[in-house]
């Protein structure tokens, strides 16, 4: 939304028969540019004027790029205003209560006109830019979709919507997630820029591999354990000869031969 300082000074235009026509011109703008506008006039006494349609400025918009405008809506519950059903470049809804009349343009920007990214967070790549016609307290919910390659390689579980406060992110309130439609949303107060951001998986602990050449070893020595238990086991079945001293050999007495004790 574009602000002009209204110091120009416009054209009399002398029209005899219906009272005199003041022309003035405002600077071009782009495509998807809305301009909201308000006449104040004074004239060479001092007294002054303005029209401003009750208290809601005039707009006009400007048809191109990834905006929409939503012109003269009325006071209401629930007002659904959903971009992407008219521009598909936009992946912003915004679900609101107003009690006023009230236009709201959506922007989907291409790059962050803020700050860094919150602390420990990166961005999705989703920018976008609500103005309204009107300061009012709002009770809304915003909508940001995303598709599946803005999400890859990042926590969908820390997925958040950010205002811009002018000096840093904030965190929008009341954050609903839905990775199944590939959405996440939140409460607004007031429209701002806004935008997605989500923080990386948290790293997983891999269990230490142990070198080949140590398995190796460890598989060498347990077949040469098992080797030597084998032989034991065969040398007791077999018997093991007595370490006991042989005693010496004695001749057997002759018959009728008597021996001592």
């Amino acid at each position: 939304m574009l602000a002009y300082a209204g110091n120009e000074q416009s054209v009399l235009t002398q029209q005899p028969f219906f009272g005199d026509i003041f022309t003035t011109t405002l600077p071009a703008e782009g495509p998807g540019a809305a301009v909201f506008y308000r006449i104040r006039t004074t004239d060479g006494l001092g007294n002054s004027g303005l029209n401003d349609s009750n208290g809601n400025d005039y707009v006009y918009f400007i048809q191109g790029g990834n905006s929409w405008l939503f012109p003269n809506q009325s006071p209401g519950t629930n007002v659904l205003l959903n971009g992407t059903q008219y521009v598909p470049g936009i992946k912003t809804t915004i679900t609101m209560n107003v009690s006023t009349p009230i236009a709201v343009q959506l922007i989907q920007l291409s790059s962050n006109p803020g700050g860094n990214p919150p602390l420990g967070l990166s961005a999705l790549g989703i920018y976008t830019q609500v103005n309204a016609n009107v300061s009012v307290i709002l009770n809304a919910r915003i909508r940001f979709y995303y598709t599946p390659s803005q999400i890859q390689g990042f926590n969908v579980s820390s997925i958040t919507p950010y205002y811009w406060d002018g000096a840093s992110w904030v965190a929008l309130d009341n954050v609903a997630r839905n990775p199944s439609q590939n959405y996440v949303e939140g409460t607004v107060n007031h429209f701002s820029l806004f935008g997605v951001f989500a923080s990386a998986p948290a790293a997983t602990t891999q269990p230490a591999s142990i070198p080949w050449t140590i398995i190796g070893v460890i598989i060498a020595v347990a077949v040469v354990i098992i080797i030597g238990g084998i032989l034991v086991v065969k040398r007791r079945r077999r018997g093991t000869p007595s370490l006991a001293p042989t005693q010496p050999y004695t001749t057997p007495p002759s018959p009728g031969t008597t021996t001592s004790p």
